[in-house]
């Protein structure tokens, strides 16, 4: 599918097939449930881009994705067992 194509349908989100492609400094990539860069499917995506959210439940660890855009936590919420249930 062709990324005009799919514009006609709203947002959408795109997995790692074909990401890479269509990514640019200016899209906002939305990481949910890691902050780690080497847990991502596509780690090279937080890399190209400048503009990251992250949310996740999960206590920071030194391996962090740099420099995010914004960074929502609920590891205060210890029962919680992925970033969703807290939506």
């Amino acid at each position: 599918m062709k990324l005009e194509k799919a514009m006609n349908f709203g947002p959408i989100l795109l997995i790692q097939m074909g990401a890479l492609d269509i990514v640019t400094k200016d899209t906002l990539v939305v990481v949910v449930d890691t902050h780690k860069p080497s847990l991502m499917l596509e780690e090279k995506l937080v890399h190209k881009t400048e503009h990251v959210v992250l949310i996740d439940h999960h206590r920071r660890g030194e391996e962090f994705v740099e420099d995010p855009t914004l960074v929502i936590w609920s590891h205060m919420l210890p029962q919680l067992l992925s970033s969703s249930q807290n939506c």
